[in-house]
């Protein structure tokens, strides 16, 4: 019931979207906050202590879709850096995201780097966010921590207390930058061996979702814009007997089973972390959060997987779309693997060059990277190109 109690009181808090710009210095542009997690009050979970099913977001929300906060957000030109954890570093959440903004924008001749680090929190990185700023000269950088410093046990303080000074000074970092144009704060998705928290046991997800709401209220202070995870993994996680088949069928689409039965035929997460297609259900929700749009969505047929692959998860996306013809979708995996050898190169650029004594310079395998993303650019032109 606590946890009803807290996730109703976060979504009142932020009923609706607040998206506004700061105009302080020029070109500097900083987004502001979206409504937590994308969920309208109506959305609210429901539960009791015999029953830990939650009702699922619609699919459909006026507030949420926006082209224009996408135009924003992401321009041409942009070289986008996510930061995070384990979770940003696997890097199939971020090539999701890219396969679909490159495919959106295919003449914007956007460029990313992929700056998760293992066990990473929010303390950590603002030890090793000054290098990757001189690494990347971001114009964009996207932060999604919090996932590992819940398991912190900071002795004078609540570990929310140490994530919100953390997150502001990482704010602050990325806005003292001269490049960055562009802050986007990312919630922490929820653990799927969180438990429902629903008795109020101060579990895994109840902090998750605390720091969920620090993260937007950050947000507001900085005048940076906000993308909630923690809510549409969380259904997405602990959702059982519902569907959302009907809602589907009114978006167009006509799944042939329920949601519950595609998810769970082909596990979402194993252990503490997404599996494949979860984290396409991820990217999905941080796509939503940027503001891409169902007819987005289906113009370029996003399926970074396989189609069989993608159908596990496609009803549990946070954006509804049809499933695409194979020849699109074929062209939307292209797009996810050749962003593959870009992020390897920058990856051994950031973690590795250090290290080894012999081999590729930072710089060779920088330039490397920078080759590798300019075919991807080609790639996107040539399929998406209007």
């Amino acid at each position: 019931m606590r946890y009803r109690t807290q996730i109703a009181a976060f979504l009142l808090m932020v009923t609706g979207v607040v998206f506004s710009f700061s105009c302080k210095s020029a070109p500097k542009t900083d987004g502001g906050a979206g409504a937590p997690d994308g969920v309208p009050a109506s959305s609210q979970a429901a539960a009791s202590d015999s029953d830990t099913t939650v009702e699922p977001p619609s699919p459909i929300d006026d507030h949420v879709y926006d082209e224009n906060r996408l135009a924003q957000v992401i321009q041409p030109g942009d070289r986008i850096l996510f930061v995070g954890d384990e979770l940003t570093q696997q890097g199939l959440c971020t090539r999701a995201v890219m396969a679909a903004l490159m495919a959106i924008m295919p003449d914007a001749e956007l460029s990313h780097f992929n700056g998760g680090k293992e066990g990473a929190t929010s303390t950590s990185a603002i030890d090793f966010i000054d290098e990757l700023f001189d690494m990347t000269e971001p114009t964009v950088v996207m932060y999604c921590l919090g996932y590992n410093d819940v398991l912190q046990r900071p002795e004078d303080e609540p570990v929310e207390a140490l994530y919100q000074r953390n997150l502001l000074k990482l704010v602050t970092k990325a806005k003292s930058c001269d490049t960055v144009r562009q802050v986007v704060l990312i919630s922490a998705p929820a653990n799927p061996e969180g438990g429902t928290a629903m008795k109020g046991a101060g579990g895994y997800n109840d902090h998750l979702l605390t720091l969920a709401q620090t993260t937007y209220a950050v947000s507001v202070d900085t005048d940076t814009l906000f993308v909630g995870l923690f809510v549409d993994t969380y259904n997405m996680y602990n959702v059982r007997g519902l569907t959302r088949t009907a809602e589907f069928r009114e978006a167009g689409a006509s799944p042939s089973e329920p949601t519950h039965t595609l998810v769970h035929s082909a596990p979402a997460y194993q252990g503490r972390f997404p599996r494949e297609n979860g984290y396409m259900a991820i990217a999905s929700s941080v796509l939503k959060g940027l503001g891409v749009t169902p007819g987005q969505i289906e113009d370029i047929g996003w399926s970074p997987l396989p189609p069989v692959k993608m159908s596990t998860i496609r009803p549990a996306l946070a954006i509804p779309a049809k499933a695409p013809a194979i020849e699109r979708a074929q062209l939307s995996r292209e797009l996810y693997e050749a962003l593959r050898t870009a992020e390897r190169h920058f990856f051994r650029a950031w973690r590795l060059a250090k290290r080894k004594p012999t081999g590729a310079s930072r710089q060779e395998l920088l330039d490397k990277a920078r080759s590798a993303t300019a075919r991807v650019q080609t790639l996107a032109k040539e399929s998406y190109g209007r």
